[in-house]
């Protein structure tokens, strides 16, 4: 799950985020609800159809941008957990993790080939 960084509202559309820091990218869902409060004051039509297509470009870009690598929270709440032993224990199953320095992450492919290896099909005899 993505989460998003709070702004304040800036009427000249440049984020500004709440502890002073730049913003690394346009891609914060508050920076797209002040551009799409903007439309409301374009009166001209081709200006109004770039904006538009630009957000539309910007809100495509934000859906594309879930990494490919999850956190064990992100893992977790993929697959429902509220337990961390319950994740330790698919590990232990044979749940593939990456590590690198002190970081642990689920690729999530290997997430869904794990899950479907492990499905049961109980019929009824």
């Amino acid at each position: 799950m993505t989460t998003f960084k709070k702004l304040k509202y800036d009427s000249n559309l440049k984020p500004r985020f709440s502890k002073g820091k730049a913003p690394s990218d346009d891609r914060d869902i508050n920076y797209l609800h002040q551009r799409l409060d903007k439309l409301k004051e374009i009166n001209d039509l081709q200006e109004l159809k770039n904006e538009l297509k630009s957000i539309a470009d910007l809100a495509q870009s934000m859906q594309k941008t879930e990494s490919e690598y999850l956190s064990y929270k992100q893992a977790m709440e993929i697959l429902g957990l509220r337990n961390y032993r319950t994740l330790t224990a698919y590990i232990k199953a044979g749940l593939p993790v990456i590590e690198v320095a002190n970081s642990k992450r689920i690729k999530r492919t290997d997430l869904d080939d794990f899950m479907t290896s492990h499905y049961v099909n109980n019929k009824e005899e």
